[in-house]
């Protein structure tokens, strides 16, 4: 795994933590794109798509 992927997970929790008080975890990918909207996190995988 990339410094890259661990960055994008690090900032992932951040971000999670921070906006909703809890974690999601991180994804292992590497290629990560988090997007807030009215009805929450919308946390894009390579692989995956969750709404939160």
């Amino acid at each position: 795994m990339s410094v890259h992927a661990f960055e994008q997970s690090q900032k992932l929790r951040l971000l999670t933590t921070g906006e909703t008080g809890q974690l999601l975890g991180y994804l292992p990918s590497g290629l990560l794109s988090v997007q807030l909207t009215a009805g929450g996190i919308v946390v894009i995988d390579e692989k995956d798509v969750e709404k939160v």
